[in-house]
């Protein structure tokens, strides 16, 4: 059996991002959850092949869901990049893109060992 459930809490001043995500478990605990002062927002089965087809937004005035049409993310993907053969618009995101989120993901990566190493 394979473990590897990683779930970051990430604050930054009256924001904290929750990030729960497996590859080997269910995609029912694949989940985003962003707590504001205020109240959350949070997108159920967040991270996985198919895109969220849920909303949830918490405020004192209670609990408010909106959905949306569940697709298919890769057949979509391929789908664009194939219109996009033919001379249609590039839909989506930009090699660019990819490289400036890659970017990210490696300071955050760099800062977390950096935090515990003492660095």
């Amino acid at each position: 059996m394979r473990f590897d459930t990683v779930s970051a809490h990430l604050g930054y001043r009256d924001l904290v991002v929750t990030v729960t995500a497996s590859h080997a478990g269910s995609v029912n605990a694949n989940d985003l959850m962003i707590n504001f002062a205020e109240g959350a927002v949070k997108v159920p089965m967040m991270f996985g092949e198919r895109s969220a087809g849920t909303l949830e937004t918490f405020t004192g005035d209670g609990r408010r869901e909106e959905t949306f049409p569940v697709v298919d993310l890769y057949r979509a993907e391929v789908e664009s990049f194939c219109r996009h053969l033919q001379g249609a618009p590039l839909i989506g995101s930009s090699a660019h893109d990819g490289l400036a989120a890659a970017q990210v993901l490696f300071a955050v990566e760099d800062s977390l060992r950096d935090s515990t190493t003492g660095s």
